[in-house]
C-alpha cells in the first residue's frame, strides 16, 4: 500500500504519463501477490559469501546452460553470480524495447520472451537463454522488443559487475566473443533458409 501511494505521488511530482504509471503500478500489485519480495529481503541481508553460495545453488545450472559461457571457467561464472540481480515480470511485459540502452546482460531462468522487430515476430528465448547479448556486449542498443511470453524470471547482471568479474579472466571474454559468433552465425543461417 505504501509503495503504490509513493508512486502515486512519484506520478504527480514527476508528471508521468498514465500508461508508465499504469505500468509502474501493476508491476508493484504482481510483486506483491508473488513471495519473490520476502525471499528478496532475506537474501540482501546476508553476506556476499552466503549470498554467492545462495545464487550458485539456485542458478548455478542455469548459467552453466548458457550457450555464451560455453567453455569458461567455473570460477567466473561463480563470480557473475555473486553479483547477480533476480527479478520476475508479469506475461506480456515490455522487457526491453528496440533502442533501448543496454547495460544489462538478461538470463532467463524460468518462462520465454519473444523478440519482435516493429510488430514481426523474430523468435521466441527460454531457459538459460539471453535476450540482451549482442547489444549488452557491443554496447549498442537493443536491435528488439522483447515481450514476455510468461512468467519470466530473469536473471540480470550489471555492466559494472560484469566488468569487475571479467577483469581477471581475459581469455575468458575472447571465448564468450567466439561462442556469440558461433550463435550469430547459426541463427543467420536459420533465418536466410
Amino acid at each position: 500500500r505504501y509503495q503504490l501511494y509513493s508512486l502515486k505521488k512519484c506520478q504527480k511530482s514527476q508528471n508521468l504519463s498514465d500508461y508508465l504509471y499504469k505500468q509502474m503500478k501493476s508491476y508493484i500489485r504482481f510483486q506483491h501477490t508473488h513471495e519473490e519480495h520476502l525471499v528478496s529481503e532475506v537474501v540482501t541481508k546476508l553476506p556476499g559469501l552466503y549470498l554467492q553460495r545462495y545464487n550458485n545453488e539456485l542458478y548455478g545450472d542455469i548459467i552453466n546452460d548458457v550457450s555464451l559461457f560455453r567453455g569458461c571457467k567455473k570460477t567466473l561464472l561463480k563470480g557473475l553470480l555473486s553479483n547477480i540481480s533476480v527479478g520476475y515480470h508479469m506475461p506480456k511485459h515490455h522487457l526491453m524495447y528496440c533502442d533501448d540502452v543496454c547495460n544489462e546482460l538478461h538470463i532467463i531462468a524460468e518462462g520465454q520472451a519473444d523478440l519482435f522487430l516493429g510488430k514481426q515476430f523474430i523468435e521466441r528465448r527460454k531457459r538459460s537463454e539471453s535476450f540482451s547479448e549482442f547489444a549488452f556486449f557491443c554496447k549498442l542498443t537493443n536491435p528488439f522488443d522483447v515481450i514476455s511470453a510468461s512468467l519470466c524470471k530473469l536473471l540480470s547482471i550489471s555492466r559494472a559487475s560484469w566488468d569487475t568479474a571479467v577483469s581477471n579472466y581475459p581469455v575468458e571474454v575472447d571465448q564468450m566473443m567466439q561462442n556469440l559468433l558461433a550463435e550469430l552465425r547459426e541463427k543467420q543461417d536459420i533465418f536466410s533458409s
